[in-house]
């Protein structure tokens, strides 16, 4: 029989009073510095990456440098890549495969950093234009190397009510779509028991009963 996962993952990102402690020192100031061990890490994946071309630059975006990450909040790295003009995106296409693509086993995409569960991701970027306009449109862009934010997020204000709004709406809609989940784990359980010819379309009337389970878990995860 199928079984289903709990889901943990909380309704909406809170606010937090300081940036990401596991990834930052000084994370309760506004100049926080990118640990030790995670310069490391980055250090030498990039290390590897300049065996194929030197690396120009390479700078960290997202959420994690604002205070409403999440415990599972991705570090996105930026790099840019000195790669002669002619060559620029078939290189990139070339190197994303080798190092990122999900269908390689050997991808580094996604190496949790130890102790946490943030994920760290590259972005591989062969020209300078497209380098400076995907840190141009991020919410906030750190400098890796010289340990400074380069684009500070905008300032957050908490509205108490409106968090309030959202949440309750948000959990009437879980109700409703955990009870119509139950439901049909109730009927999918009562028609496991009964046998081959006690009921006409057994197989497909339980096929039909677990694809709704798996679109009530699906609504789930969309509300979340």
């Amino acid at each position: 029989m199928k079984t289903f996962s709990k889901f943990t993952e909380s309704i909406i990102d809170i606010p937090r009073r300081t940036y990401a402690p596991s990834v930052f020192d000084d994370a309760d100031t506004k100049n926080p510095k990118i640990k030790p061990s995670v310069i490391k890490m980055i250090e030498d994946q990039l290390a590897e990456f300049e065996k194929e071309y030197p690396v120009l630059k390479y700078t960290l975006i997202g959420s994690i440098l604002t205070k409403r990450w999440r415990f599972d909040a991705d570090l996105d790295i930026n790099v840019l890549f000195d790669v002669p003009e002619d060559k620029q995106e078939d290189e990139r296409v070339r190197l994303s495969k080798k190092y990122l693509s999900a269908s390689n086993p050997d991808n580094i995409q996604g190496i949790e950093i130890a102790g946490t569960e943030h994920p760290v991701n590259y972005y591989f970027i062969t020209d300078r234009e497209t380098y400076d306009s995907q840190n141009g449109k991020a919410d906030a862009v750190f400098d890796i190397k010289g340990q400074k934010f380069i684009k500070r997020p905008e300032d957050y204000t908490f509205d108490m009510n409106l968090y309030l709004k959202d949440f309750e709406k948000k959990v009437k809609e879980m109700d409703i779509v955990k009870g119509e989940l139950k439901r049909d784990i109730i009927d999918y359980d009562e028609l496991t028991d009964l046998k081959p010819g006690e009921i006409k379309d057994l197989q497909k009337r339980l096929g039909d009963k677990l694809n709704e389970i798996e679109k009530d878990i699906e609504d789930i995860i969309e509300i979340g």
